[in-house]
């Protein structure tokens, strides 16, 4: 009983690697404004931007250029010209709805140390060749030094991404 099932699968498998997925070309660099939902010890609401550029096929890097971030009673603006915070993209390749992990951290200082590492999957629907729709569920794991603490966050971000350059 166990010998078919296992050639069966085998041969899907062999059968969904020979597939011809059609192969679009991803801008090299893409802006994206996101807004984001944090859900934690509290509740947060972002706006943000990003930039990603893409130097291979399946592979991408993300920036965050700025986010603004408000929740119970207090509002935080960050500029990311000081702290790092950088994610890796590895795209999954797919027709019409296109399916993408991402992991990465970020380090902010300012009279302590905050340290983040992200990671989850998104999912980009195009519009236009050069640009497309994104949600993205994930996870956020946030250390800080002050107080010695680490936070877990769920984020759930929403968007557009707009091609800069072939």
């Amino acid at each position: 009983m166990r010998k078919p099932i296992i050639f069966i699968l085998l041969f899907l498998l062999m059968g969904l690697s020979q597939a011809q997925v059609r192969r679009g070309r991803r801008p090299l660099i893409e802006l994206g404004p996101k807004v984001s939902l944090y859900l934690g010890h509290n509740t947060r609401f972002s706006l943000g931007a990003e930039v990603i550029v893409n130097p291979l096929r399946n592979l991408g890097l993300r920036i965050d250029l700025t986010e603004l971030s408000f929740g119970e009673g207090d509002t935080d603006f960050f500029l990311n010209l000081r702290d790092i915070s950088i994610d890796g993209i590895l795209y999954i390749p797919a027709q019409g709805i296109k399916p993408y992990v991402f992991v990465g951290f970020g380090v902010a200082a300012d009279g302590r140390t905050d340290v983040a590492f992200r990671g989850g999957v998104g999912l980009n629907y195009s519009i236009t060749r050069g640009s497309d729709l994104f949600v993205e569920p994930g996870a956020v794991i946030l250390y800080n030094s002050l107080s010695d603490e680490t936070r877990v966050w769920f984020r759930l971000s929403l968007g557009g991404r707009f091609g800069l350059t072939q």
